[in-house]
């Protein structure tokens, strides 16, 4: 039966794990293990963004049906990197490894020991690998010229390791991966409406519950700069840093803005981390058109950093007003005329009855 254990580890473990691949030696309570000395692990973050503080543990497990019971194993190992400045790679490298030169062996038998992944500091946004690996071991009696059992027990490692889910034997570095849950959130400003101004900005304000202080987010969509009533045109915010005052962005009919949004081509590549609180308000929300936020009639929501999926839809409307000033100036002389015709009427009924 073939299996594999992958294990990216440091370059003196991996010269370890090649020095001696199958010296073995004998104990009285059972064999004791003294070939490879340890199996290296790793675990791989990609879309990484700003700095993190990464923890991941693994286990080396006996699987049931072992001729016996394992002594001397180092389990779990953690591997962890703290403040990672993931914005000039994007990708984080943490590991680890296995220390074997304990394990002791009670019999002869073929063995199987189970690699896998039980702890990320913080499984939302940077979430487990489920994947396993399977590392074989096996100890049998030494026979002499003859082929007669000598007594003498040793036991030997596979120079492979079993990937489970590619169902593939690899090489001897059990490799973890998996990308950063880290999102982003979207605003969209559409204008409806036979009275509106598709050319008008729409002011919002944007704000931020969980974040650092000092955070950099990219904001990308506004125009560069735009026109007010109150100065010729003022620049909008391209990289927004968290702080006492909400963002402040500038929409007109059609734009949309993405906050956060991790780019290869960003300044900071700053994204948000899932399970942030933030309210979106739109500033000035008696202007005369009617404001509706993701279909409810409100000008401001409240939400949560999800994965991908953060957009907030905003329509502005305003519709033509029917003038009804023109009949409210005329029914006074409209009144007269009816009158005066009702009067015609009777002066001739009378003429006529004479």
């Amino acid at each position: 039966m073939e299996k594999i254990i992958k294990i990216g580890a440091v370059a003196a473990l991996a010269a370890a794990v090649f020095l001696t691949p199958h010296a073995m030696t004998s104990a009285a309570s059972g064999v004791r293990f003294t070939g490879r000395t340890s199996i290296p692990v790793k675990h791989t973050v990609t879309n990484l963004s700003g700095k993190v503080n990464l923890q991941y543990k693994f286990t080396f497990t006996p699987k049931e049906g072992n001729p016996g019971e394992v002594t001397g194993i180092n389990s779990p190992v953690t591997a962890a990197a703290i403040d990672y400045d993931a914005t000039k790679s994007k990708t984080a490298l943490v590991d680890c490894a296995f220390n074997l030169t304990g394990l002791t062996f009670p019999k002869v038998g073929d063995y199987v020991f189970e690699i896998a992944e039980v702890y990320s500091g913080d499984p939302v946004n940077f979430p487990i690998d489920s994947n396993r690996y399977e590392a074989y071991f096996h100890v049998y009696n030494v026979v002499d010229g003859g082929g007669n059992p000598t007594g003498e027990l040793r036991v030997e490692m596979d120079d492979w390791l079993y990937n489970v889910k590619d169902e593939a034997k690899v090489g001897l570095s059990a490799n973890f991966n998996s990308e950063s849950g880290y999102s982003y959130i979207s605003l969209a400003n559409a204008v409806t409406g036979a009275a509106s101004d598709t050319d008008k900005y729409f002011k919002y304000q944007v704000s931020f519950d969980g974040l650092a202080d000092g955070t950099k987010l990219d904001v990308v969509g506004q125009d560069a700069e735009i026109a007010t009533g109150e100065r010729a045109t003022i620049p909008t915010v391209r990289e927004y840093t968290v702080g006492d005052e909400p963002l402040v962005v500038y929409l007109k009919h059609g734009q949309e803005v993405t906050i956060g949004q991790y780019d290869d081509g960003a300044k900071s590549a700053s994204e948000l981390p899932q399970g942030v609180s933030y309210e979106i308000e739109k500033v000035d929300a008696d202007d005369g058109y009617t404001t509706k936020m993701d279909g409810e009639a409100v000008a401001s929501v409240e939400k949560t950093v999800a994965a991908r999926d953060n957009l907030t839809s905003v329509t502005n409307n305003k519709e033509a007003s029917v003038n009804t000033g023109a009949f409210v100036n005329v029914w006074p002389f409209v009144a007269v005329a009816v009158l005066s015709l009702s009067g015609v009427v009777i002066m001739r009924k009378v003429a006529k009855s004479i």
